[in-house]
């Protein structure tokens, strides 16, 4: 039996209601979603039924509990999970996957060889920024506009911005995606905006343009950002595509 906890509604979190007796045994295993917002003496109610045959599950498995500590309470026709303590540690940022106390590219690039697992279980719980209970490239974005760090103090940011400075520029950007095509161990300062581990026009050097000269600088609306100029995509993809194509001659 295996139930994710998620959210701050606890009714909305998984749970087995059985209009019967339910019989424990196996191993009961316990997920913590990104979005888990509990206190320490919260409960999670995970199983109702009419009555219980046995005192407990078999086994427990804890998986990606982070700063959780939980115990399993067990009645006569139900099964509880409560919040022991919520340690924030120091370094318990939201986001935070390597837990250095900030939220950078080494944490985008977590997603990297892991966007569309079936499903987000134990260590790769934290990579489901929306609780369906999968890893795409949707989580990927999500972790890209509302929770990475830029160098200007601000929190949140575009596809394209591999420098993290808070916007998306020729110099800081451009230049890198276009020094690494090709590349197949790429992340994203090196211009890897989709998380398949390449930098390849199509793709990344098409949504680093289509971003071209956009800024998350409080100021800036999306309406007044800068737009490319028109033939900056075919010049951008021009020389991009001759020097993939040196690469491959000299390879």
């Amino acid at each position: 039996m295996n139930v994710l906890l998620d959210g701050t509604d606890f009714a909305t979190s998984g749970s087995f209601d059985f209009n019967g007796s339910v019989d424990l045994n196996g191993t009961l295993g316990l997920v913590v979603g990104a979005l888990l917002d509990a206190e320490a003496g919260d409960t999670f109610r995970i199983l109702d039924a009419t009555s219980l045959n046995g005192t407990q599950f078999d086994s427990i498995n804890f998986e990606a509990t982070g700063a959780y500590e939980f115990d399993v309470i067990y009645g006569t026709d139900f099964v509880d999970v409560e919040v022991l303590s919520v340690d924030p540690g120091p370094f318990n940022v939201f986001g935070d996957f390597d837990q250095d106390g900030d939220v950078d590219a080494d944490d985008i690039d977590f997603y990297s060889g892991n966007v569309n697992f079936e499903f987000a279980q134990g260590e790769f719980a934290q990579l489901n920024q929306n609780s369906d209970g999968l890893i795409t490239l949707a989580d990927h974005d999500t972790h890209v506009f509302t929770l990475v760090e830029t160098s200007n103090g601000q929190v949140g940011t575009f596809l394209g911005d591999f420098n993290l400075d808070g916007q998306v520029n020729v110099l800081g950007d451009a230049f890198a995606l276009v020094g690494n095509l090709g590349n197949e161990n790429a992340g994203w300062e090196e211009g890897d905006v989709n998380a398949d581990g390449r930098v390849d026009v199509l793709v990344d050097a098409f949504a680093l343009v289509l971003n071209l000269g956009r800024s998350n600088a409080p100021s800036t609306s999306v309406s007044a950002t800068a737009v490319p100029e028109p033939g900056m995509l075919p010049a951008l993809m021009i020389a991009s595509a001759g020097i993939a194509s040196r690469r491959r001659k000299a390879g």
